[in-house]
């Protein structure tokens, strides 16, 4: 029998396949203003929600056949982890990467990110 979804984890589903169908519209709502994502070694890769939807469009305007699967979410308190594979680059290279996400109420605050593997 599968888990049903929290309501962080279907926000977190829902993200996936915004971002897969290149939705910049379903993607906005559930961004924090003060938004900030991070590297794996706690570098601040970008902040600001303008700064972060812009950042999308202009990787799919580079990378317009890329596709992403997602794992089911793990939830823990305000923090929802899962991983994400990203296929169809241009090089032929797939990457797999783990995010955890950290939330205030419903939007996504902070995105923690943690390459996997790249293959290619």
């Amino acid at each position: 029998m599968e888990t049903p979804k929290s309501s962080l984890g279907s926000i977190i589903d829902g993200f996936v396949v915004s971002f897969r169908n290149h939705d910049i519209g379903s993607c906005e709502p559930h961004i924090a203003e003060g938004f900030q994502w991070f590297n794996a070694d706690g570098s601040l890769v970008l902040e600001g929600k303008e700064s972060f939807l812009k950042g999308l469009q202009e990787f799919w305007k580079v990378n317009p056949d890329v596709v992403n699967a997602s794992s089911i979410c793990v939830e823990v308190g305000n923090l929802v982890a899962h991983t994400e594979t990203f296929t169809g680059f241009s090089d032929g290279h797939t990457s797999e990467n783990m995010w955890v996400y950290e939330f205030q109420g419903m939007q996504i605050r902070k995105m923690y990110g943690f390459s996997v593997k790249t293959d290619g």
